[in-house]
């Protein structure tokens, strides 16, 4: 097994993102697409979520070491079996790639589409929120009126 270490608080993404055909959520380690969910180890996870963050970038055995096994005894080997778990995960294929290329003597690089899945937010005008507070102000005008009105004497 690898050593592992807490990279909680190194993990920059949290946010869930499209890598081809599948979304990557990195809060729950989990990717999923239209075959179903699979669980990541949270290395694993944070392996894919440093490569997402450089698509089409080499990104060599010995940065991924650095980043996320420091100040412990692990090799190449460590980053082999990661990397190879993930392709598993991902239903990729080492000899034709479709999510991790490996460059020999260089490192690996994501080559499948990154996009965000994250929408953005509109802001709205001033004039919306004026119309918004006025409509409030009618509703709630009404209401005391409602409240107020006189009500018609039962026993005449």
């Amino acid at each position: 097994m690898d050593p592992i270490v807490d990279h909680t608080s190194r993990r920059i993404q949290l946010e869930a993102f499209c890598l081809g055909d599948w979304t990557v959520s990195p809060q729950t380690n989990e990717i999923s697409s239209a075959s179903g969910v699979k669980s990541l180890q949270p290395l694993s996870m944070d392996i894919l979520v440093y490569l997402s963050q450089r698509p089409g970038e080499v990104v060599s055995a010995e940065e991924l070491l650095g980043k996320f096994w420091e100040r412990r005894m692990a090799g190449d080997e460590a980053v082999y079996r990661r990397i190879a778990d993930l392709r598993k995960k991902l239903g990729d294929d080492a000899r034709h790639p479709r999510y991790i290329d490996t460059v020999p003597k260089k490192g690996y690089r994501l080559v499948a589409s990154v996009e965000s899945t994250i929408v953005p937010q509109i802001e709205l005008s001033r004039q919306p929120r004026w119309m918004m507070l006025a409509l409030i102000g009618v509703v709630v005008a009404s209401g005391f009126a409602w409240w107020w009105a006189p009500v018609p004497d039962a026993t005449s």
